[in-house]
């Protein structure tokens, strides 16, 4: 905003242009006095007190949700080639699977994509969900230069022992969904 002497000498000089408002046509002044008869004047009182901010609702949970129990012979088959019913993997490859939730790792460091892919499936599996999409980001292709760590480490992440007991199966997404950029995290039901 330009000081009130400024902004009075460039209006005498003419270098600055001032557009003068046109008169109202006797159809708008009819509609702009029915909408100043609804306008109630402002409470300059002072005595009424700032409206308090709404509250959010934010829920945290304090402890990691259990694991579930497995079997030797559970832990000793790799989640990526797990078995599904032919149902789940036939509805999978087509892209019919909705995933009940979405994390995003690519563009993280290894360390707090590693630290979010853990948080995010212990929640949703605390949340009864079966489906997580996990996207990592496409891998170059074998004669570019070496790129994609997360899309590598990420079914290694999967095999550790702080993630293992909540996955059922690993499934490559469908171009729907991502396809070599994404995959599909099958947790297991809740017993």
């Amino acid at each position: 905003m330009l000081p009130v002497r400024v902004f009075a000498s460039l209006e005498r000089c003419g270098a600055l242009m001032v557009r003068r408002a046109k008169p109202l046509t006797p159809a708008d002044a009819a509609l702009w006095h029915q909408l100043a008869q609804t306008v109630r004047p402002l409470d300059r009182s002072g005595d009424a007190a700032p409206p308090s901010p709404p509250k959010l609702r934010v829920s945290v949970r304090d402890t990691v949700p259990a694991a579930p129990d497995m079997n030797a012979d559970l832990a000793a088959r790799p989640v990526s080639g797990a078995s599904l019913d032919g149902g789940w993997d036939k509805r999978l490859r087509k892209g019919a699977v909705r995933p009940q939730r979405t994390v995003d790792l690519h563009g993280l460091t290894q360390a707090a994509a590693h630290d979010a892919l853990v948080s995010a499936v212990q929640n949703a599996y605390a949340d009864g969900l079966r489906t997580l999409l996990v996207i990592t980001g496409k891998p170059r292709g074998p004669d570019e230069a070496p790129r994609g760590i997360l899309s590598q480490r990420f079914p290694i992440w999967c095999e550790g022992a702080d993630l293992r007991p909540y996955i059922a199966a690993l499934r490559p997404a469908s171009q729907r969904h991502g396809g070599s950029g994404a995959s599909y995290v099958i947790l297991r039901r809740q017993r």
